[in-house]
């Protein structure tokens, strides 16, 4: 084996592939929070956010507009710039990291990466999404699309994004854009379900959204920590957690309206109607029990 080694060690290596996609690091940012999150694992979360601030300091500053490319470490020539589902892939992992670590730049980031699908990648004229940004290499047609494959479709990752930060900050302008785009695919849809996987979940979020668990008080006091670890057992589609004491530059935040104090407190409501406001992690663990049967 030895000289096996030595003697291929002479020869030129192949070329390996090195590229880092934006899309797919979305992807891992996600998994490693929620799973962080789920499995009471601090080294996922911790891995998360390094991976979070890398690509704040390093991709999303690019420039002042919100644009990236695709890919890095590309080997010879130059990379594309980032298509829709790139920045529809981060927005989600960033909102998702936001709502278990409540650092207020991961959901301004999240909303940066919205105002820039609906900037580049929104059909002024028609309730959809194109893949590339309206400044791309002009083609004979700009491509669009809905179908799922290995990996969601980047207008329906657009379509949850704009859902769910719609409301958070209360932009009806948003929520109608992404529930236009599902009703214009709604045919579609119903014929061929298989194709539209993620697609059909938006859908039904659109149609039902989850819950709001909106924390009031300090992120780091025990208590607070205590009340966002009752999410843990539940699985929740849909579900929006938000730390009442995050401020955004130019972006306000109504869903946050009468929740806020000192206290900890966890106030957790269904398409806005709220159940009583409670401070105590075993009345909180019964609101959510009975909130997920009639989900």
């Amino acid at each position: 084996m030895a000289k096996l080694r030595a003697r291929r060690e002479t020869r030129v290596r192949p070329s390996r592939d090195e590229k880092i996609l934006a899309e797919w690091n979305g992807f891992m940012l996600l998994a490693l929070a929620e799973a962080g999150f789920v499995l009471d694992r601090p080294d996922y979360l911790e891995a998360a956010r390094k991976s979070a601030d890398r690509i704040i300091g390093e991709v999303l500053s690019r420039d002042d507009e919100g644009r990236f490319l695709r890919c890095s470490r590309v080997m010879g020539g130059r990379a594309a710039d980032g298509f829709l589902e790139d920045y529809a892939s981060l927005g989600l992992a960033f909102l998702k990291l936001y709502e278990i670590s409540f650092v207020p730049e991961y959901l301004s980031t999240a909303f940066r990466l919205a105002e820039s699908i609906l900037g580049l990648f929104a059909d002024p004229d028609y309730p959809d999404f194109y893949q590339t940004a309206d400044d791309a290499e002009e083609l004979i047609a700009r491509h669009r699309d809905a179908m799922d494959n290995a990996v969601p479709a980047g207008s329906n990752m657009a379509a949850q994004l704009l859902l769910r930060l719609a409301r958070v900050s209360g932009q009806t302008d948003w929520r109608q854009k992404a529930e236009g785009y599902l009703a214009a695919q709604a045919d579609a849809f119903l014929k061929y379900p298989q194709a539209y996987g993620f697609g059909l979940e938006v859908f039904a979020e659109a149609l039902k959204p989850g819950i709001e668990l909106v924390l009031a008080g300090k992120v780091d006091d025990p208590q607070f920590r205590a009340l966002h670890a009752c999410l843990r057992p539940f699985y929740l589609p849909g579900a929006l957690v938000l730390a009442s004491e995050t401020r955004l530059e130019g972006i306000d935040l109504p869903i946050f309206e009468g929740r806020q104090g000192a206290e900890p407190r966890a106030y957790l409501c269904e398409n806005f109607s709220c159940l009583a406001p409670s401070s105590d992690p075993e009345q909180l663990t019964r609101d959510l029990k009975q909130l997920k049967q009639e989900l």
